[in-house]
């Protein structure tokens, strides 16, 4: 699936979600290149999740790209990339915003 029909995936998710802190991350190996979507649900926002800032720091902390709004980010890679590592440090970052949070 291009990265196009993941992003409507995930808004689709988000709707049906609303309010009950979803977070979504979407990875998928596109002619030779690792890209990932994340996203997120506004009362995660307000917790202090920032899905742009996310993305840049995994993006760059593993050669390759990100960036975005709060509630929305794209990440890419020149070569592939583990997506389950990828998402293993998302979900980090996640948690140590969380756990500032309280």
């Amino acid at each position: 699936m291009k990265i196009e029909g993941i992003g409507r995936v995930a808004d689709e998710i988000k709707s049906f979600f609303r309010d009950k802190d979803t977070f979504i991350v979407f990875g998928n190996n596109i002619g030779g290149k690792t890209i990932i979507l994340i996203s997120s649900t506004d009362d995660v926002v307000k917790k202090g999740v920032n899905c742009g800032k996310i993305a840049g720091e995994v993006g760059r902390s593993l050669k390759g790209g990100g960036g975005g709004r709060p509630n929305f980010a794209q990440m890419g890679f020149s070569g592939i990339v583990s997506i389950k590592k990828i998402s293993g440090l998302v979900k980090d970052k996640i948690l140590d915003v969380l756990k500032d949070d309280k």
